[in-house]
């Protein structure tokens, strides 16, 4: 092989490896261009993924927002929101015990109100004064023969250190029909119903109470509340604007 050959071979070889260089740099390039691309691609679908976890998790607070508002108001709940605050009409006596009542380190309390009356839906009505400091509850049918009980139930015990009576029963105050009073609270109980009355000018002290005792248990549902309000509108009812 003559020199000139071999130099011809030389830069045959020189530019194949030339060629391939180049084509290795754009291959390199365009993986480059492709890397990059992929990378923001990548990054945008990351974005849209966190932008759409985002608003679904608004979306769904605001739902639960929305159906615990809805949810909040219980049949109970609902009940309490009907009577509460309303003035109603008395339709049958309402009664109400008026006592001093003294305390175990001696301090008296003069001039205490405490409804009586307390309805059922198979015996009718009575009246009840519940029993406290260490005494039974007292039932009557009238209120001479209720004060009568109250005043025997809470006589001195001489077998006490310092024998005094607790409580002393002073009148029985009725509420007759056509007067008008203001629900102040409603209380339900575990088989009752209580609303307590404040008188209609603005005094804020407990004037009487009207109950319902129910034979069993209320329901969680409270499906009586029909049946107890047929009771509590044969004694008051609502006033209409």
């Amino acid at each position: 092989m003559t020199i000139s050959q071999g130099g011809s071979r030389c830069r045959a070889q020189s530019a194949r490896y030339s060629l391939v260089k180049s084509f290795h740099v754009k291959v390199v390039r365009n993986r480059r261009i492709q890397s990059g691309r992929l990378t923001q691609f990548c990054n945008f679908d990351l974005n849209s993924v966190a932008i759409m976890k985002h608003t679904i998790i608004i979306v769904l607070l605001l739902f639960t927002g929305l159906t615990s508002t809805v949810r909040s108001e219980s049949p109970r709940q609902a009940f309490v929101k009907a009577w509460k605050g309303q003035s109603v009409v008395i339709k049958t006596t309402l009664y109400s015990l008026v006592y001093n009542e003294r305390g175990m380190l001696g301090n008296t309390r003069s001039g205490r109100r405490e409804g009586l009356l307390v309805v059922t839906s198979s015996r009718g009505g009575h009246l009840q004064f519940d029993g406290r400091q260490g005494r039974d509850t007292v039932v009557a049918k009238e209120p001479a023969q209720l004060v009568k009980a109250v005043f025997a139930a809470y006589e001195a015990n001489a077998l006490e250190p310092r024998p005094y009576r607790r409580l002393e029963p002073l009148a029985v105050e009725q509420f007759v029909p056509g007067a008008e009073l203001v629900v102040r609270d409603v209380y339900i109980e575990r088989d009752e119903v209580k609303l307590e009355f404040e008188q209609a000018d603005g005094s804020k002290d407990t004037t009487t109470s009207l109950r319902v005792k129910w034979p069993l248990p209320l329901s969680p549902s409270f499906s009586e509340r029909r049946h107890l309000e047929d009771l509590l509108r044969r004694f008051v009812e609502i006033r209409q604007p």
